[in-house]
């Protein structure tokens, strides 16, 4: 029988395409960064567009990690063992424990660029770095986060290597790992999930690239696409549903210039259907457990590529086993045709059931092999597969089979046959790996009963099946023992087994063989053996001497007022009581009875003894009284078998807890009763005891309260221990209770109550700093019923000055607190400066102003200076802000009130204002002409009216003073005195006095 697990399956890989859809490039207004939440918004509700380009790329390193999965499928564990296996060269492997893990938890988003050490050729084109993108591809130019495919070849992609092209999404499920050797770089895709985070199926694929040195590929290829499994092909965003649909996902190669390119398929569904890349869409599970690979550096004729067996693959099967061989050569380059040849010059047992070649799509060739006895060991054969391309191609390789014959065949020893109720053991000798018995036992002994069995074994990876083994089983035999089961006393009787048995064996003392046995009073039974050697065991049987047969049943007591009814057993011929009656049964009283039967020619005599039984009165004893809530114990006496009481439901011990009512009881010896007489119980109320007084106290006031109980009693007892009527009670403890019992010594115990006090405490809150004239608000704490100042306000807040405040505060059950409050307020700053020149300064002349306040106890924290407060001319600075000395330059004349305005660290300022003149050099004149012609009629000191501190002196020729005054208002006309010269001396504060004469012209 040939058993085989493994079919090898057609790997149908169609490459390069017709035509491909462009890109969609358009986008958003504005650029959005890949994975924000405006990009997730627009692309949850479609406003995105189906194509991104790829000018924003977000490059996470937080996304790093070191976590690599554990990805393996199960298996249930029920495959027979192979009869056809295999051991390829090239699959799918997970990370290595040393591959780097990124793109977790993100969507639509590309990482890199990653450097390899070595030269990757695309196209012709060498790269030394790439980007790993989270959508199923890595690219060289530039990171891509594109999520809706397009079909190859495409000129508005970058280059691209795509092992599955869909929006990928890993926010849900998801990791991508990259790892970079000497030779080689390997990325994985690992249980990814797909948009809108959705983790109901997963695809895990994995991409590597060479600089063709590395054996991770076959010899001659620089790109190996590898799949485990694989699960859905189209996110939301690309109008897919549940993972299918919409927009395919695109799998190959993009050189990005429009022309080069590999396209093995587009996918948009599930199961295992595959026409090709150009023709209608695929189904995702056809890439379960494939690998591709190729050469991508050379743009020319490339070799037809195989798909459906493993150049490295080594079969082996068993003599008698037919293998299946589908191998698919596919074109890589579009309109070419492909065939093939095999060659089986060197094997026997190889037949070609089809040839045929694809022009455009691909050539199959399906054969089958046959093992058998002529061809165990290495069979070759030889593939050729050959395109028409420009210049034609040809790959050839060899497929090595293995057949194997088995070195030794089974024989099952055991019995044929078992008794009813047993077994046999069957043993498929030594010497083999496996047993696989037919009763689906894995050893080789089985224990098995009737039935047919054969047995499978396993040796070198093949295996041989017995004929049927037949096993029988034998029904063990049925006898039954007959004779007489009574005897007359000093006599036995003869007992016969069921004849025709091989051996028999009784179980009397002795033992006996025979068929039959005579036997006495006992129980007996017979094995027999028939002539299969089993055996049956006889029902047993009681053999009695009939003067121990008779037994008078009946009661052997009874009770006062009523009789016995005796029964000496039915089946004798004759009866004879002592009372001279002749029947079975008799009614008796009080006395000793015997009855004679006769039977079978046998006598026997049997007595029996009745007598009377007499039950005292119960009589109840206990309390007739209780307390609410509680019972008394009822006890009606010792000496009763049992005891029945009128209570519901119905007590039956000799004491009970009873309650109010009347109670009675009855007592019960040998089945016979009396009752007591009725016994009254009665209930007493407990007491109520109520705690009253007042339950709260000012603790300012006083210590504690006093406590009342609200009625008299016997006893008191407080949870305190206090055992009076009254207590006086604190807040420590805050509860109290009390105990009391009444004239019937009933217990009442009062509720809880608790003591409460208070005593506010008030504090005045909102004293802050503040400054003569100024205000603050003062507050008493929350929460209390009233409030009552010494300002008259009733409030909880007052708004006050500097003084002294009391507030008296109560709460809701009355209790008060007063609290005071003096209010000062701050110490002010006292402003000065003084000015250098002191009297008076001149115009564009520097004048120095310098700080002289004082703080009064505090700090001066700031200055703030206005030199020209009137606006009367211009000071250079006007204002400045910082403590000086300041240095300004007045450029017109008159007097400028200086403003300093200082504030303290107490936040309190003060101000002080001083006027300064500043005045030109007094020029004095050498002429006037008082002639009242409104022109130089008076003596005028040009600038003097800057100066009014001022002392004017005037002296004829002679050194008569004829004019003096103080004050000089520029205001004397020579008061009549004639022309001629005249002397003056000007006196000015601060100023050299000015000497000089004037000339009056008239």
């Amino acid at each position: 029988m040939s058993i085989w697990l493994r079919n090898i399956i057609t790997l149908i890989l169609l490459l390069f395409g017709m035509s491909s859809y462009a890109q969609n490039s358009s986008k958003t207004a504005h650029s959005i960064i890949a994975d924000s939440k405006e990009y997730q918004e627009l692309k949850r509700s479609g406003k995105l567009g189906k194509v991104i380009h790829s000018g924003v790329i977000i490059i996470n390193p937080d996304h790093i990690n070191n976590a690599i999965p554990d990805k393996r499928k199960a298996d249930n564990g029920n495959n027979p063992p192979a009869q056809i296996s295999s051991s390829s060269c090239y699959g799918y492997t997970p990370p290595n424990p040393g591959a780097i893990a990124v793109l977790a938890n993100v969507d639509d988003q590309g990482f890199g660029p990653i450097s390899l050490p070595f030269n990757f050729c695309l196209y012709g084109t060498n790269y030394n770095s790439c980007y790993i993108n989270s959508n199923g591809n890595v690219t060289f130019t530039q990171a891509f986060t594109t999520f809706t495919a397009t079909a190859f070849p495409s000129a508005t992609i970058p280059p691209m290597l795509a092992p599955f092209w869909g929006d990928v999404d890993n926010r849900g499920s998801g990791t991508c790992y990259y790892e970079v050797l000497s030779n080689a770089a390997i990325f994985h895709w690992v249980d990814a999930g797909y948009f809108n985070q959705h983790t109901d199926k997963l695809n895990t694929f994995q991409l590597i690239i060479t600089d063709f040195t590395s054996p991770l590929l076959q010899p001659g290829n620089n790109v190996g696409f590898f799949y485990d499994d694989m699960n859905w092909t189209t996110g939301d965003a690309s109008s897919g549903s549940n993972g299918f649909g919409g927009t395919p996902a695109t799998v190959g190669v993009n050189q990005g210039n429009g022309v080069d390119y590999i396209q093995i398929g587009r996918y948009d569904g599930p199961g295992n259907f595959y026409d090709g890349p150009f023709n209608q869409n695929d189904s995702v599970d056809w890439l379960d457990n494939k690998t591709f690979m190729f050469d991508v550096c050379n743009s020319s004729n490339l070799p037809p590529i195989v798909a459906g067996i493993d150049f490295c693959d080594t079969l082996r099967l068993c003599v008698g086993d037919t293998l299946p061989i589908e191998a698919t050569f596919l074109a890589p380059e579009a309109n070419q045709t492909t065939w093939a040849t095999v060659d089986t010059t060197n094997t026997s047992g190889f037949q070609i059931v089809s040839n045929t070649s694809g022009t455009g799509s691909s050539c199959q060739l399906n054969a089958i092999f046959i093992g058998d006895t002529s061809n165990t060991g290495v069979n070759v054969v030889n593939y050729m597969a050959y395109d028409n391309g420009t210049p034609s191609d040809t790959i050839q390789f060899n497929y090595i089979i293995v057949v194997d014959s088995i070195s030794m065949f089974p024989v099952i020893m055991g019995d044929t046959a078992y008794c009813q109720g047993n077994n046999v053991v069957l043993d498929g000798g030594p010497g083999f790996d496996s047993y696989l018995w037919s009763s689906g036992d894995t050893t080789q002994l089985t224990t098995v009963t009737q039935g047919s069995y054969t047995l499978q074994v396993f040796i070198g990876g093949c295996s041989v099946t017995t004929a049927p083994f037949n096993v029988n089983e034998y029904l063990n035999p049925v006898v039954q023992i007959t004779g007489d089961t009574i005897y007359c006393s000093g006599d036995s009787v003869l007992l016969n087994a069921t004849q025709g048995f091989d051996a028999y064996l009784w179980s009397t003392s002795a033992n006996d063989t025979l068929d039959s046995v005579y036997v006495t009073q006992g129980n007996y039974t017979v094995i027999v053996t028939d002539s299969n050697g089993c055996q049956g065991v006889s029902g047993a049987i009681s053999i009695n001497d009939f003067s121990n047969v008779v037994n008078i049943i009946g009661d052997t007591s009874y009770c006062l007022g009523d009789s016995v009814f005796i029964d000496a057993g039915p089946g004798y011929d004759s009866y004879l009581w002592n009372t001279g009656d002749t029947t079975q049964t008799i009614y008796v009283v009080q006395g000793n009875y015997q009855v004679t039967v006769s039977a079978y020619g046998c006598m026997a005599i049997d007595s029996h003894q009745v007598s009377l039984i007499n039950v005292p009165i119960p009589v109840i004893v206990g309390d007739t009284a209780y307390c609410q809530g509680d019972s008394v114990l009822l006890d009606a006496g010792t000496g009763y078998d049992n005891y029945t009481w009128n209570t519901s439901p119905v007590q039956n011990s000799q004491m009970i807890y009873a309650t109010q009512g009347t109670h009675t009881v009855t007592g019960t010896i040998d089945g016979c009763t009396a009752n007591s007489l009725p016994f009254t119980v009665i209930e007493n109320p407990l007491p109520i005891p109520l705690i009253t007084g007042n339950l709260h106290y000012c603790s300012n006031d006083s210590n504690g309260t006093t406590l009342f109980v609200n009625n008299n009693y016997d006893q008191y007892s407080w949870s305190t221990g206090d055992t009076t009527a009254t207590i006086y009670a604190m807040i420590s403890p805050p509860n109290y209770m009390v105990t009391v019992t009444d004239s019937n010594g009933c217990v009442g115990i009062s509720g809880i109550v608790s003591v409460t006090s208070s005593a506010p405490n008030n504090n005045i809150t909102g004293i802050v700093p503040f400054c003569p004239g100024e205000t603050i608000t003062i507050t008493a704490d929350p929460g209390f019923t009233s409030y009552f100042w010494n300002t008259g306000s009733v409030n909880s807040s007052v708004t006050v000055g500097s003084g002294t405040y009391i507030v008296t505060v109560s709460d809701v059950f009355g209790c008060t607190d007063i609290d005071t409050a003096v209010i000062v307020a701050n110490i002010v700053p006292t402003a000065d400066f003084i000015i250098d020149p002191v009297s008076h300064g001149k115009v564009n002349e520097p004048v120095i102003f310098t700080d002289m306040s004082v703080g009064n106890g505090s700090n001066i924290i700031s200055w703030n200076w206005n030199f020209d407060f009137n606006n009367y001319g211009v000071a250079n600075p006007n204002f400045a802000f910082t403590q000086g000395p300041h240095t300004v330059l007045y450029n017109n004349q008159g007097t400028y009130s200086v403003w300093l305005e200082v504030t303290a660290d107490n936040n309190c300022k003060d101000t002080v204002v001083k006027d300064y003149l500043i005045v030109n050099d007094i020029i004095a004149p050498n002429v006037f002409t008082p002639n009242g012609d409104g022109h130089n009629d008076f003596l005028v000191f040009k600038n003097l009216e800057y100066q009014p501190m001022n002392h004017l002196i005037i002296f004829d020729r002679w050194g008569r003073n004829i004019y003096e005054t103080d004050s000089y208002l520029n205001n004397w006309d020579g008061d009549g005195h004639s022309a001629g010269t005249y002397f003056y001396i000007l006196t000015v504060k601060g100023i050299d006095p000015i000497k000089g004469t004037v000339t009056i012209l008239r």
